[in-house]
C-alpha cells in the first residue's frame, strides 16, 4: 500500500472580539471544524481517538486579542499555502481570520517549541499636563531607551519619569512577572503613547531568564497607572519571535531557515 506524502502548512490568524474569550482547546476545536468544511483532506494521528495533525502556537490568557496566533498542519495533498489560506477564511469566522500562510518543505520543530519571544502592546492614556508647557526631550544616557536604538518623541517632564522607571525596573530583570527582552514606546497623539513589551516566552539555555507573565505585568502596570495617573486604553499580543543566531524572526520567517 502506497504512503501519501504529507505537507505541512504554516498559517497565521486571529483572535478577536469574542473570540479572544475563547481557550486554547476551544480555539482548535473551531479551526478542525473549519478544515472538516473546507474539504482540505488533512492527516490525522494513529491510534484509537484520531485526530487532524493541528499544532498551534503558545496558548495566551483569557480575554487578550492577539492578531499573531500561529498554527502547523500536516495535509494529504499538494496544496497550495494561498489556496489553503483562501478555503480556510471562507469557513472561518471574520475574528479568526488566516492572515499569511506558506508551505514548509522537508521537517520543522514544532511551532510552539521554537517561540522565544512574545510582543504585547499596551495603548496608554497619560492625564494631560495642567499647563501644557513642562515638555521636553529624553535625555541621552546609558540608562535611557534612546540609547538602545528606541525613538522617543517630546514628552513631559512627569511622563518621562514614568517611562524611564518602566524600562529601568523591568527590562532585561527577572521579576514575578516574568523577563522582558526590551520595550518600546511609540507617541500615537497629544498624551497617548503605544507600549511595546517583548518578553521571554521560554527559558533561554544558559540565561538568567524567565518566563512573562501577562498577567503578572498587567496587574502590576495598573498599580502603576493607579499611582502615576495614566490608563491602559487597549492591550494585544501583535506578534511573536524565534531567536536565532543573533536575529530575531517571525515564525513564518523562521520556516525559511531551516
Amino acid at each position: 500500500m502506497q504512503t501519501l506524502k504529507s505537507v505541512t502548512i504554516r498559517f497565521k490568524f486571529c483572535k478577536t472580539g469574542v473570540f479572544k474569550y475563547l481557550s486554547h482547546l476551544d480555539i482548535l476545536t473551531v479551526i478542525s471544524r473549519a478544515v472538516s468544511r473546507s474539504g482540505v483532506r488533512v492527516k490525522f494521528s494513529s491510534g484509537f481517538n484520531a485526530k487532524p495533525k493541528i499544532l498551534l502556537s503558545n496558548p495566551i490568557p483569557l480575554g487578550v486579542e492577539s492578531n499573531a496566533e500561529y498554527g502547523d498542519i500536516e495535509l494529504l495533498e499538494d496544496t497550495g499555502a494561498g489556496e489553503f489560506k483562501d478555503l480556510m477564511n471562507k469557513n472561518l469566522p471574520q475574528m479568526m481570520q488566516i492572515s499569511d500562510a506558506i508551505k514548509i518543505d522537508g521537517k520543522i520543530p514544532g511551532i510552539m517549541s521554537q517561540i522565544d519571544l512574545v510582543c504585547y502592546e499596551f495603548e496608554i492614556g497619560f492625564k494631560k499636563d495642567k499647563n501644557g508647557t513642562n515638555r521636553k526631550k529624553l535625555p541621552h544616557n546609558k540608562n535611557s531607551p534612546e540609547s538602545s536604538g528606541i525613538k522617543f518623541k517630546t514628552i513631559s517632564e512627569e511622563q518621562e519619569t514614568i517611562l524611564s522607571a518602566l524600562f529601568d525596573a523591568k527590562s532585561g530583570h527577572c521579576s514575578s512577572s516574568g523577563t522582558i527582552h526590551r520595550y518600546e514606546v511609540l507617541t500615537l497623539a497629544n498624551n497617548i503613547f503605544l507600549l511595546k513589551i517583548f518578553g521571554y516566552a521560554k527559558i533561554l539555555n544558559g540565561e538568567n531568564r524567565s518566563v512573562f507573565k501577562f498577567n503578572d505585568f498587567f496587574r502590576w502596570l495598573s498599580e502603576a497607572a493607579e499611582t502615576h495617573g495614566f490608563a491602559i486604553l487597549s492591550s494585544r499580543k501583535t506578534e511573536v519571535y524565534v531567536m536565532r543566531q543573533g536575529r530575531i524572526l517571525t515564525p513564518l520567517e523562521a520556516a525559511f531557515q531551516v
